[in-house]
């Protein structure tokens, strides 16, 4: 039986997805892994181009099949893609996926975004890590920017009040100079996340309160909150293409908009009612600077007056609304 469970989510992003496959597959871990890749709802071409891919893999055992044919897979396959008929998100989308390995018995998941590569056995050395370190519930990466290779765009770091502090580039650059393998983070990007499987069965999955960001965020601080432990595994590396599904947006301000909410959110129903209202004041501010800084300060006040109606009438960001704030606005 193989261990691990490997999450990759498609959206319209095939050339990218290709290269993640071919370098889990250089990866040691790929013999005792199964890539499970949700494909969601990408355009007839794109979904047609990646089943062809997959079966065209050599010497690869394959599953293709709908959300549905997965409740009927058993075997022990190398590669399964799940066509899915709507676009279920990257927390939802990942939660199938996450469902089915719990289901299936595999040990480990991994969550890994589709526009990342890696040289070597990245994945590999931190199973073997949670392999060799049993107190340790989930691990991330050092993730550096696939066009500026060796700046960290994600390496963790400390959640304090409701906001994150990444570790920088000099932090991590002098740790390994230290000689440390792995360090204690308290946030993991959902980027890479490599969790054992009894820690999602007792805490739960990633949050489908929102369709798009803020996942990650939430279920660190849900680790955080129960005590479970996470790191850093700084010694290993992948590459990511930043902001490649957000390039597919464009409209800036409804970006913000969906990312402001988000948070504002989360936190909502995180805390409690006297900190959610010391956070949300701070939340406030940080906004108004954010709108000064460009002198725009009157755009800043009608972007928190938007944000504390829509706060008043939705508990979640689903799809439908994610959409409509996205698309606000636009010719």
């Amino acid at each position: 039986m193989k261990t691990t469970c490997i999450s990759i989510i498609n959206y319209n992003g095939n050339s990218d997805t290709y290269s993640c496959i071919s370098s889990i597959m250089g990866d040691e871990i790929f013999k005792e892994s199964t890539i499970f890749i949700l494909d969601n709802h990408s355009d007839f071409e794109y979904v047609c181009r990646l089943e062809d891919y997959i079966q065209d893999l050599s010497d690869v055992r394959q599953y293709i099949g709908t959300c549905e044919d997965m409740l009927r897979l058993t075997g022990d396959y190398d590669i399964v893609l799940i066509k899915s008929n709507q676009n279920l998100g990257f927390a939802r989308g990942n939660n199938f996926i996450l469902d089915l390995s719990v289901t299936l018995g595999y040990e480990y998941s991994v969550l890994i975004n589709n526009d990342t590569s890696y040289e070597g056995s990245s994945i590999g050395t931190v199973i073997h890590f949670l392999d060799s370190h049993l107190e340790i519930g989930a691990a991330t990466l050092g993730i550096e920017y696939y066009w500026n290779r060796g700046t960290i765009w994600n390496a963790g770091g400390k959640i304090f009040f409701g906001y994150k502090k990444y570790f920088s580039t000099r932090y991590i650059q002098n740790k390994r100079k230290k000689g440390f393998n792995y360090i204690d983070t308290q946030f993991m990007s959902g980027c890479f996340i490599a969790v054992r499987n009894k820690i999602i069965e007792k805490y739960g999955y990633l949050s489908e309160r929102f369709f798009f960001g803020e996942e990650d965020y939430e279920f660190s601080y849900r680790m955080k909150k129960n005590g479970v432990k996470c790191v850093s595994v700084i010694s290993e590396t992948i590459y990511h293409k930043v902001n490649q599904s957000m390039k597919k947006i464009d409209n800036l301000q409804g970006r913000i908009l969906v990312y402001d909410l988000n948070k504002l959110i989360d936190m909502k129903y995180s805390m409690g009612k006297v900190k959610f209202a010391f956070f949300r004041l701070s939340y406030k501010c940080i906004i108004y600077l954010r709108f000064l800084r460009k002198g725009k300060l009157s755009d800043g006040y009608r972007h928190i007056r938007r944000l504390r109606d829509l706060m008043r009438n939705h508990t979640c960001v689903d799809a439908n609304l994610t959409f409509r704030l996205w698309n606000e606005g636009k010719e």
